[in-house]
């Protein structure tokens, strides 16, 4: 997925690259569905703080649906729906994010190839977005699967 496949408040693309700037989001401009796994690299602008990836969520907080953030409080992710918890370290250079979603309710969270946590969702469909939470975000090699 490239920057044209997104709507929101975005910065110029640089080099594959789609900027998001502090306090605001994109969103896909189709709606997904179960089974599917989608991966990004992602960081932060400036020092590590909260930036956000989400599914099927009903708008554009960060924490909503099925939500991998990184960079909570600097170094830790956190996932939803569980509120989830652990230590990663920095998010100012690039991370590797995936989600993998089952085609009944399981949700699988991976940061940088290792799997984190996995958990329950009933949630089938919807947009997937990128929430620049505490801090401007970029974000590249976005690839969605099944």
């Amino acid at each position: 997925m490239a920057h044209r496949d997104f709507d929101g408040t975005l910065t110029t693309p640089d080099d594959g690259e789609i900027g998001v700037s502090q306090g605001q989001s994109i969103e896909s401009k189709v709606d997904f569905q179960r089974p599917m796994v989608v991966e990004a690299e992602m960081k932060t602008d400036g020092s590590s703080e909260c930036i956000s990836m989400t599914l099927f969520a009903p708008d554009s907080s960060k924490n909503e649906g099925i939500s991998l953030e990184i960079g909570g409080w600097g170094t830790k992710w956190r996932f939803f729906p569980g509120d989830n918890q652990g230590e990663m370290g920095s998010v100012s250079s690039w991370r590797k994010v995936k989600l993998e979603l089952d085609s009944s309710e399981g949700a699988h969270f991976y940061i940088d190839e290792v799997q984190k946590y996995s958990t329950n969702s009933s949630l089938k469909s919807g947009k997937l977005r990128f929430v620049a939470g505490c801090r401007s975000m970029r974000i590249r090699n976005i690839k969605i699967g099944k």
